[in-house]
């Protein structure tokens, strides 16, 4: 428990709270533009410099996205840049970044999926074997009710019953169709 009184503890509190709103403040002036105007003196704004500015007296430029000069046209070479070009901006690159991650986390997805899919079908074509062979057998097969008495399976269920299993066989033991998809 803190035992020093509340006038004690608020210069602290005040300070940390004054910090956090000048950072926070201060971000508008991240995004500033520098530039040496016809007279030779440097100027700096939060805007981009007019179009009569040319390129080579712009010596700062705001770090973020596309900036675009006061009559419209693109102010900086990362706003016209091409794929793999150089001056391509951090928020572009770090999008092309989070997109292909995703394209990665998808085709992880599908991989696992095709996986588990592989196993799974695996198990149900040996199920299926095995219940085609022991329906080929010739031993009586019985099979509970609904009211819950044996029953022994006639020449039709039992013909029913393996043509089921050879749907089953043909379906599952097969290619898969969901590989080929891409």
């Amino acid at each position: 428990m803190n035992t020093l009184p509340l006038k004690k503890r608020l210069p602290w509190r005040q300070f940390v709270l004054a910090l956090g709103c000048a950072t926070f403040l201060a971000g508008n002036a991240w995004g500033q533009w520098g530039w040496t105007n016809s007279a030779g003196k440097k100027e700096f704004s939060d805007r981009p410099p007019p179009q009569s500015v040319p390129e080579d007296k712009i010596f700062m430029r705001p770090s973020g996205g596309a900036a675009v000069r006061v009559d419209g046209e693109p102010a900086t070479a990362a706003a016209k840049a091409q794929p793999g070009d150089p001056a391509k901006s951090f928020l572009d690159e770090k999008v092309a970044s989070q997109e292909d991650e995703a394209k990665e986390k998808a085709e992880d997805e599908r991989k696992a999926l095709l996986a588990k899919r592989k196993v799974e079908r695996a198990e149900n074509c040996s199920r299926a074997k095995e219940a085609k062979a022991t329906l080929g057998s010739g031993l009586r097969i019985s099979k509970t009710n609904a009211q819950g008495e044996r029953v022994y399976l006639d020449e039709q269920e039992l013909a029913a019953e393996k043509k089921r299993a050879d749907q089953i066989i043909k379906s599952e033991c097969g290619p898969d169709p969901m590989a080929k998809q891409p």
